[in-house]
């Protein structure tokens, strides 16, 4: 009979060489029986421990940087485990994942173990930048002085900015997984809202809409929002952004300008009226004060001359206030809305 034990370790060996990744094999007491070219490379600076593999040199002490977490690992029983470690190698410091596994041998009885390590440097570096590149963005999310909410394509808050809470009164925990009904005035409103999004979506990615919010305290006011479509390279939709602005400081300048406009509108008409009422005022004062030089008391005309000089002092204090009209106020006066001069002159 031919003993193949010398070819089928060979082969083992050979398996065990090939390996990419660095492994080692520990014997029961914890030392290092074992490892393949890969872990002897990675390791090749002799003041590491576990450095060379010459069978003079075996069993080797297992390096400081594992030692105390393959003996946890041992102690706890558990079958395997993956911790990971910043170790310095011949490539300087590197991030590695390391596979610890239970080896039992016939009879089920602990014989020592498997370490297999993977470099996950790159993944790590990866794994940082994208960690940077979030708080950036997280940084710049609630920098902006807009609100900006992040929804579903079913329209569900997922996220929502600082000045988002702020302008509209909520926690983002009262915002998440809700729809967008809770900013709108109420629900015919918000379904007006969202039926004229649908159809601004259809001719774009993005659109701008003006309507009325609400506060969580029940205050209305007005506001812009551009509402942009999420979308993947497959042009799936992931979400919708939306950013709005209140406007209300733009609506009062707005409503400021035209009162600025209604009330040159009112100076001008106050003056062409002033003017074209002064004379005839005169005039009439003027006659009336003569009619009343020529009737002493007793006559029955004086008391009607005295109204006429009483109205005319009336029409000339209106004509006064008009000329000092300095605001746009207006009054009700048979269903209409007239200027008040009282209010609008600061005579």
């Amino acid at each position: 009979m031919v003993d193949h034990s010398g070819t089928g370790r060979d082969k083992y060996l050979t398996l065990f060489e090939s390996l990419q990744f660095p492994v080692a094999l520990l014997d029961k007491d914890c030392r290092i029986d074992t490892m393949n070219s890969a872990w002897k490379n990675l390791f090749r600076d002799a003041s590491h421990a576990g450095a060379g593999n010459d069978a003079e040199s075996r069993p080797h002490t297992l390096a400081t940087w594992i030692s105390d977490d393959v003996r946890g690992f041992v102690s706890s029983g558990r079958d395997e485990d993956v911790i990971e470690k910043r170790v310095e190698t011949v490539a300087g410091k590197r991030h590695l994942s390391v596979k610890l596994k239970r080896m039992p041998d016939v009879g089920d009885t602990f014989s020592g173990c498997v370490i297999v390590l993977d470099d996950i440097t790159r993944q790590k570096k990866t794994e940082l930048a994208l960690q940077e590149t979030t708080i950036w963005l997280t940084k710049m999310f609630n920098a902006l002085e807009e609100a900006v909410f992040i929804g579903t394509s079913q329209g569900m808050i997922v996220n929502a900015n600082r000045a988002a809470r702020r302008i509209f009164g909520y926690a983002l925990e009262d915002l998440k997984n809700q729809t967008t009904e809770l900013l709108h005035v109420d629900h015919e409103h918000f379904m007006a809202f969202n039926t004229r999004l649908k159809e601004e979506l259809t001719k774009g990615e993005s659109t701008t809409i003006e309507y009325v919010a609400r506060r969580k305290n029940g205050e209305v006011f007005p506001v812009i929002a551009n509402v942009t479509r999420l979308k993947r390279e497959d042009n799936k939709t992931l979400g919708i952004v939306s950013i709005l602005r209140d406007i209300s400081a733009i609506k009062m300048a707005e409503e400021a300008a035209r009162d600025s406009e209604r009330l040159q509108g009112a100076l001008e008409l106050a003056g062409a009226v002033c003017h074209d009422m002064n004379q005839p005022l005169m005039a009439i004062t003027g006659y009336a004060e003569l009619l009343l030089m020529d009737c002493c008391e007793a006559d029955p005309q004086y008391p009607r001359l005295k109204k006429i000089m009483d109205q005319v002092d009336k029409v000339g204090g209106i004509t006064r206030k008009l000329m000092h009209v300095t605001r746009y106020k207006t009054k009700t006066y048979l269903d209409q809305q007239i200027i008040d001069i009282d209010q609008s002159s600061d005579r």
